[in-house]
């Protein structure tokens, strides 16, 4: 019984951590750093290179282009609608210049 006691003893202070991190092995702060700013470094060249080379595409015109076929359609207009929005727009227009001409206030449409 009493080795078995000893033997989950040395178990649990093989898993207590110890006092400093820094005494484990395989933790390296300043190793950790250089990794970190190595790979923040490959990351921002392989970005500057994919930069340059969409700007070099869209500058030559061999990306994001659009190819529109010139179909030519006959328009129709609906002339009761057109002159309906022009006379309204002349309208507009003749109240506008009488009230800055008359210094006089238009009706008010909303009563």
């Amino acid at each position: 019984m009493k080795e078995y006691l000893n033997k989950i003893l040395k178990i649990y202070k093989d898993l207590k951590s110890k006092h400093s991190s820094y005494e484990r092995q395989g933790i390296n702060p300043a190793n950790d750093w250089k990794l970190l700013l190595m790979l923040v470094t490959l990351i921002l060249f392989i970005l500057a290179i994919y930069a340059f080379y969409l700007y070099s595409q869209i500058e030559q015109g061999t990306i994001y282009t659009i190819n529109n076929p010139v179909i030519e359609k006959n328009i129709k207009l609906n002339t009761a609608l057109f002159d309906k929005t022009v006379e309204d727009i002349n309208k507009r227009a003749e109240i506008y210049s009488n009230t800055v001409n008359n210094k006089s206030i238009p009706n008010d449409p909303a009563l």
